[in-house]
């Protein structure tokens, strides 16, 4: 048969086309070329009426160049009971990826339309919560996550920081095959027991109690939103509703936010310049407030480790207000940010004088304190000064870091704008 008279298409054609779909909803699957004989003698019994009507449809379908939209998705809909190579039915596969970009189009606009006018804005309040886990377990859905601390904070760009909870969470048992993940888990990141931990909490209805009227005080019949880095945010949500149902209660913290998006609307509520999804993300990965005292609950402080879910939510507020505040005109208080020494933050050693005097044994932070220095008034020097070292000595961003190469503070660039450290014009 030529190639034209292939793609001949009248009357006939699109009887069996939709002679085709009612078999498929039975749930025959009849191919195109098996058609003709089971269409044939039912196309015979139609009226002239009934055939005229598909012989108007192919000819309006040739004056539009081929099939139509709807009868190309009736052609080409998978067949009943298809799957792919996952084991998913083609009729029920989903686009996560584009479903992720729609929730979080729809957020950023509930997000913008739940602000005040103008830097009334800066009176808001935002809830930022983080939780950590055992480990993440992908295979498992109903235990997907084992979650073993939870922090949250209140926090306005006015007023910084209001308040803050805290609490450790007994996991339970942990599931058989995954002790030794959750066991490397824990000794690389929060250094949380995975059993034992006598502070660790085991009522979670209390947890969940707890957490909700932070979260809710005056119990207003629509909970504020929570906001959690992204990449968290999803382990923050899967959480959230685990301890719901480990307490037998419905949770009303549903609504979890990614917090990136919210750094871009409030940076571009007053004048529409804002950074980037992906710059906010860089500026949320900052170390510059890892190691400041008071930043972390007393176990992780003691410790001296930072994978601690109270730090990690005062970081996201230290973030918001280090690139927002002077946008809005607020002055930096100890709620905003950590306070910093008034003296210099650092003592500047040249190459010739680090030599050590092996005669007398001393400590090394005794040996660098009796180390000269240019004092403040040169430390400045250090940007055009290859080679000289800067060793932090009080509670600024590089605290017990030791030897940093140029740990004079640079400054910052956000969102295209350069901010210029204070006292300098």
């Amino acid at each position: 048969m030529s190639k034209s008279k292939k793609q001949q298409r009248n009357g006939f054609y699109y009887y069996m086309l939709d002679m085709q779909q009612e078999l498929r909803e039975q749930g025959r699957n009849v191919r195109m070329s098996e058609m003709p004989v089971l269409a044939g003698p039912r196309w015979s019994k139609l009226s002239d009426g009934q055939k005229q009507a598909y012989s108007q449809r192919a000819k309006h379908e040739k004056r539009a160049g081929g099939v139509s939209g709807i009868t190309l998705q009736m052609a080409t809909a998978p067949r009943p009971g298809r799957m792919d190579c996952t084991g998913v039915l083609l009729s029920e596969r989903r686009d996560l990826a584009a479903e992720m970009e729609e929730r979080r189009r729809r957020e950023v606009e509930l997000m913008k339309l739940s602000f005040p006018p103008g830097k009334d804005v800066a009176l808001e309040k935002f809830i930022f919560v983080d939780i950590q886990s055992l480990c993440d377990i992908p295979d498992k859905e109903d235990e997907r996550f084992l979650p073993c601390e939870v922090a949250a904070v209140e926090f306005s760009l006015h007023s910084g920081i209001h308040k803050s909870t805290h609490k450790f969470i007994d996991p339970g048992p942990i599931p058989m095959g995954y002790r030794y993940l959750a066991k490397s888990t824990s000794e690389t990141s929060h250094e949380i027991p995975i059993e034992g931990f006598d502070q660790a909490e085991r009522d979670y209805r209390l947890v969940l109690a707890e957490l909700e009227t932070f979260v809710n005080p005056e119990r207003r019949r629509e909970t504020p939103v929570i906001y959690a880095k992204r990449g968290s945010a999803e382990r923050v949500e899967w959480c959230l509703q685990w301890l719901a149902d480990k307490a037998g209660v419905r949770s009303r913290l549903t609504k979890v936010y990614e917090l990136e998006p919210l750094l871009c609307a409030l940076s571009a509520h007053l004048d529409g310049k804002s950074p980037t999804v992906y710059q906010a993300q860089e500026l949320f990965k900052t170390s510059a407030y890892d190691h400041e005292t008071g930043t972390r609950c007393g176990w992780h402080e003691e410790r001296e480790n930072k994978h601690c879910s109270l730090g990690v939510v005062n970081i996201y507020c230290y973030v918001l207000s280090d690139c927002l505040c002077p946008k809005y005109g607020i002055a930096v208080t100890p709620s905003h940010l950590p306070e910093r020494p008034s003296g210099p933050l650092c003592n500047v050693i040249k190459p010739s004088s680090r030599h050590r005097d092996t005669s007398a044994p001393a400590s090394r932070a005794s040996s660098l304190m009796s180390l000269p220095s240019d004092g403040p008034g040169e430390v400045n020097g250090l940007r055009d000064q290859m080679g000289q070292l800067s060793v932090s000595m009080g509670r600024g961003r590089g605290r017990g870091r030791g030897f940093m190469y140029g740990a004079v503070r640079q400054p910052a660039i956000i969102g295209g704008l350069q901010q210029r450290p204070e006292g300098q014009q």
